[in-house]
């Protein structure tokens, strides 16, 4: 094999990495709220929650070997889509806090909810146990990414 095809395919792997990193960074900034804090609206946290599930998920599924653009297309903002697909890439089952999350949050994020429509019944008694495992989601999937554990999708 010549160095150069061997060169790029690093280069690809390690942009792909890069990405699926960067990705992950992105969805921890997304829960990094302090837990108990009550100073922030229940939809804010659970709309942040959301979106650190959607890129920690996704970072998973870039390392996989799914594209930004195969993302977008095939699971958009469906986060039972987005579980889904990452399990197949080989994340052991989600935490049930994870599962409820995604559960209370799921329909109203794919209407638009977080865009358009004002939710009052937000469980804020929940908030601080979805923060915690949305944290820890998120440092699971950096972890198989930093060492390499995900397999590709089939």
């Amino acid at each position: 094999m010549p160095s150069s095809v061997s060169r790029a395919a690093v280069n690809a792997t390690t942009r792909i990495r890069s990405d699926a990193l960067f990705f992950c960074s992105n969805g921890r900034r997304w829960c990094a709220w302090p837990v108990g804090d009550d100073t922030f609206p229940a939809e804010i946290i659970f709309y942040g929650l959301v979106i650190s599930v959607e890129l920690s998920l996704k970072a998973l599924l870039l390392l996989a070997g799914a594209s930004d653009d195969d993302n977008r297309r095939r699971i958009g903002h469906d986060l039972a889509k987005a579980l889904t697909a990452a399990a197949e890439a080989g994340l052991p089952p989600p935490s049930s806090t994870i599962t409820k999350l995604i559960t209370i949050v799921h329909p109203h994020y794919m209407l638009g909810g977080f865009q358009r429509l004002v939710r009052d019944d937000w469980p804020i008694g929940f908030a601080p146990s979805a923060i915690r495992a949305a944290q820890e989601l998120n440092s699971q999937i950096r972890s198989m990414i930093e060492h390499g554990t995900v397999p590709s999708l089939g």
